[in-house]
């Protein structure tokens, strides 16, 4: 996809009468530094993890341990997490934020923190937004990049650092912006001509300009002889894909993160030649990284110590590894890295299969940031969240009210499965769906008995697997099952 189609589609989203809906999708995904959020097709925002600045949106600062709806507005049309904030447009283009508040990242004018939407400015022409760890970007239909928050290093762009701004100011120069990415503290940006810009904190190299460039705080040149059509920012390095498919990476590279089979760091873009595939976009997370090529297969590489990558180990990449799956992906969202009482936050991702009907999660949930009921780290992708293919109104893991039972657990030959309320009565199963930790649905016949449902499972691969049952009144619930 080429700079003036990204560029229309953002226009359209905005401006043009929708289509007939053919059905739900994910329309939206990002990971932010504890916290996940989506965005539906119907306009509803979802989301998971911790709230305890308000960056979910839902008015409290209570977290949410499993993936539900946050808001009662059904005109979002894009959302993206940052360290401990959150940038949201409306289908009418104007913009929202809420989150923490300390650095003035959320755009208003102080340094409170808001629990719930808040827009910024009164302007309906914003059409793409980036939330980097405490400093905010957005673009607005003409072409202008506007930015606010956190600048120690200039990552603001209009000249100045070391100072606070609140409210939205224009970055410097007279360039039409098509897309921006933010990292810790350097941002990455493209002109609607495909060429590659860069501004901000820079002394592993994440700015691209050389070794002698560690700082700038206005859009310096990275280069203008390739069209750029995907950047990412991650927490001290770079990546991006030009139009040729080729793929590239620069900056720190302390876990290997920049694909080149070494650690060595880069201090300008080099191509990543280690595999051979056409390439179409890139996502940085803190020190990891996943790409997909034209062909909608992804690969990931980089830190792994909380299983992000997928591969059902901790062990880190230093070139491209395929994600295994028989499913083309279309999206990821990638956890971008930020900083907390010395410690580095941002081990997680959410990616869509081409389908976008149900979402995949992988990495680290110490904050229920992938939304899985228990608190440990899924090492493959987990794809049972927000599962749109089910016969209900809203996607999985919405808090349970029942108890699910399923015995015996490791099983080898049967299953059974019953549901029951907080007195002990029971309640009528309606439907069951395993499901394996790829999200690889798995049919297998029952019968139903008083209420409550047989499953033979003695056909299937031995191993883990997600059961979810429903019951007549459409109410879900989620049980790990092991198969011996």
């Amino acid at each position: 996809m080429n700079i003036i189609s990204r560029y229309s589609i953002a226009v359209i989203m905005f401006f043009s009468v929708s289509a007939p809906a053919l059905g739900q999708q994910w329309s939206v995904i990002t990971a932010g530094g504890e916290f996940s959020l989506a965005v539906l097709s119907d306009g509803t925002l979802w989301g998971c993890g911790y709230n305890g600045n308000g960056q979910l949106g839902t008015g409290d600062t209570d977290p949410r341990e499993t993936f539900s709806r946050l808001t009662d507005d059904t005109d979002w049309a894009d959302v993206e997490a940052g360290g401990f904030h959150t940038l949201a447009l409306k289908r009418d283009g104007s913009l929202w934020s809420f989150g923490l508040n300390g650095r003035g990242q959320l755009g208003h004018g102080d340094t409170d923190d808001r629990l719930i939407p808040t827009q910024i400015g009164e302007e309906t022409d914003w059409i793409s937004i980036d939330a980097g760890y405490a400093t905010s970007y957005a673009i607005r239909s003409d072409g202008s990049l506007w930015a606010w928050g956190y600048n120690p290093y200039g990552q603001v762009g209009n000249g100045e650092s070391g100072n606070q701004l609140r409210e939205p100011v224009r970055v410097l120069g007279d360039h039409e912006w098509a897309m921006v990415s933010a990292g810790g503290v350097h941002v990455l940006a493209v002109t609607r001509e495909g060429h590659l810009y860069s501004w901000g904190g820079g002394p592993n190299g994440q700015l691209g300009q050389g070794a002698e460039v560690q700082f700038l705080a206005e859009p310096g040149l990275v280069d203008s002889t390739r069209e750029w059509i995907s950047i990412s920012a991650g927490f001290e390095f770079s990546t991006g894909v030009t139009a040729d498919g080729k793929l590239w990476s620069w900056g720190f590279n302390g876990n290997g993160q920049l694909g080149q089979g070494d650690y060595f760091q880069r201090t300008e873009p080099m191509e990543i030649t280690a595999v051979s595939e056409v390439w179409k976009d890139c996502e940085a997370g803190s020190s990891f990284v996943y790409a997909t090529t034209d062909e909608n297969a992804m690969y990931a590489w980089g830190a792994n110590i909380h299983g992000q990558l997928g591969f059902n180990d901790a062990a880190e990449r230093r070139i491209p590894e395929k994600v295994p799956s028989e499913i083309p992906w279309s999206d990821i969202a990638a956890a971008e890295g930020i900083i907390s009482n010395q410690l580095i936050f941002g081990h997680h991702a959410f990616a869509l299969h081409q389908d976008r009907q149900v979402i995949c999660v992988a990495g680290a949930n110490y904050g229920y940031q992938i939304g899985l009921p228990e608190p440990e780290p899924s090492v493959v992708f987990n794809c049972s969240i927000g599962d749109l293919t089910l016969d209900v109104d809203a996607p999985a893991f919405q808090p349970q009210t029942l108890d699910l039972y399923a015995y015996p657990n490791p099983a080898q030959d049967h299953l059974v499965v019953r549901l029951e309320d907080h007195t002990g009565s029971g309640h009528e199963v309606r439907d069951a769906i395993l499901c394996d930790m790829l999200g690889r649905r798995h049919e297998v016949s029952y019968f139903s008995d008083n209420g409550q449902l047989l499953l033979d499972v003695a056909s299937l691969p031995r191993g883990q697997y997600f059961l979810r049952v429903m019951t007549e009144r459409g109410e879900l619930s989620t049980e790990r099952i092991v198969l011996r």
